[in-house]
């Protein structure tokens, strides 16, 4: 049976938007912020939450008051058609920045930054969401380019 004060039966769509944001100690982070609704900046730091749900790059979520933030931009992502031509062009096409590892990165780094990127990147992680058609290219794309990535870099340190 259908219980109303349980929050549990309540389902929000959650977006994430690609935003870089500015705290007053200074740092500054680039990541996703959430929200839910439509997804828009301005709705997350006008909702009546005091806090805000923030995911670096590095996968860590963290959530922050939102009167220690002192700016934040939205970042602007390549569309997948961009991504496919950068695959292309080998000179573009750095598996080392692609996994955010160096270029001395140990094999168990590099599988681990592949590990962490294809997870957060494999299309099927997002099959039930209903996410904009641009969304989903460029999810596909990307998963395309870690795994080109990783098939580079294992292979480089693949024994003898």
């Amino acid at each position: 049976m259908f219980e109303k004060s349980r929050a549990s039966n309540i389902t929000a769509q959650v977006a994430h938007i690609p935003a870089s944001i500015t705290l007053t100690t200074g740092e500054a982070l680039t990541g996703t912020l959430a929200a839910s609704g439509v997804g828009r900046i301005g709705e997350v730091l006008n909702s009546p939450a005091p806090f805000v749900e923030f995911r670096t790059l590095a996968g860590d979520t963290r959530h922050f008051n939102k009167a220690a933030i002192i700016s934040i931009a939205p970042v602007d992502m390549p569309r997948a058609d961009q991504l496919s031509r950068r695959n292309a062009d080998a000179a573009v096409f750095d598996p080392h920045a692609i996994l955010g590892v160096a270029s001395n990165a140990t094999p168990e780094q590099i599988r681990a930054a592949y590990v962490a990127m294809a997870r957060d990147y494999h299309p099927d992680r997002y099959a039930s969401a209903s996410l904009p058609r641009e969304v989903t290219d460029y999810i596909c794309a990307m998963a395309k380019r870690i795994n080109a990535a990783w098939d580079i870099l294992s292979r480089s340190h693949a024994p003898a």
